[in-house]
């Protein structure tokens, strides 16, 4: 082979190097840089996402109707179903409370699937939702991807990682 196309394979090889290395310490650094949490409830159009999402297949429900109603009869703890060695591990959900594998998460799990701080359940007015936390593998909500914060209804299952949790 000619010298200039040698020339050109090392240079072409050590830049392959350098975009891997790059895309590492990417990853690392997205991991290690904790999420900017809004403490703003949902707007309007989260609303009506989620109210869209838990109205699929079920009858609209007529304005002025039990809107109200149904938000104060949401549960209000969550429930580890899955998996089975900490099933029945309960989450209170007053206000807010935080997911993942770190030490001052309300729910602490020891998964390799569940980043640092993975996802966040809070209580308003409206009722109870999750967000996801820009983790790396995501949220689901009844094994939909959590985009946004997403409005949670009684029985609704949410998966983080490997465990999967029910509200009550």
């Amino acid at each position: 082979m000619s010298e200039q196309i040698l020339l050109l394979l090392r240079f072409s090889l050590l830049g392959f190097r350098y975009l891997c290395r790059c895309r590492v310490v990417r990853a690392v650094w997205a991991e290690m840089e904790p999420p900017v949490v809004s403490d703003a409830p949902p707007g309007r159009r989260a609303r009506r996402r989620a109210a869209r999402a838990a109205g699929a297949g079920a009858a609209q429900a007529t304005p002025g109707g039990s809107g109200g109603k149904a938000s104060r009869k949401q549960g209000r703890a969550f429930e580890v179903i899955a998996p089975p060695e900490r099933r029945g591990t309960r989450l209170e959900v007053a206000g807010e409370a935080t997911i993942g594998r770190g030490a001052g998460c309300a729910l602490s799990l020891d998964d390799t699937f569940v980043s640092q701080l993975h996802a966040r359940v809070f209580r308003n007015a409206d009722g109870v939702f999750v967000e996801d936390l820009g983790s790396t593998n995501g949220t689901f909500l009844n094994d939909a991807r959590v985009g946004g914060p997403q409005l949670v209804r009684r029985g609704d299952r949410i998966q983080v990682g490997q465990t999967v949790l029910e509200l009550r």
